[in-house]
C-alpha cells in the first residue's frame, strides 16, 4: 500500500479545521490519516508557533 503525502497546506488546513472545533476522530476519517499523525502534526505545530521569530 503507498503512502500519501500531504504538504504543509493541506496540514495547516486540516489542523485549523481541528481548531474551529471538528473532532479528531471525524477529521481523520475525512482526510484518510491517522489519530496518531494527526497529533504528531498537532504537536510539531504547536513548537513551530511557539518558536519565536527573529526580528
Amino acid at each position: 500500500m503507498s503512502r500519501k503525502r500531504f504538504d504543509s497546506t493541506e496540514v495547516e488546513k486540516i489542523l485549523r479545521e481541528y481548531q474551529s472545533g471538528e473532532k479528531v476522530p471525524v477529521l481523520c476519517r475525512r482526510h484518510g490519516v491517522s489519530e496518531q499523525t494527526f497529533y504528531l502534526w498537532l504537536a510539531r505545530w504547536r513548537r513551530l508557533e511557539a518558536v519565536p521569530t527573529a526580528g
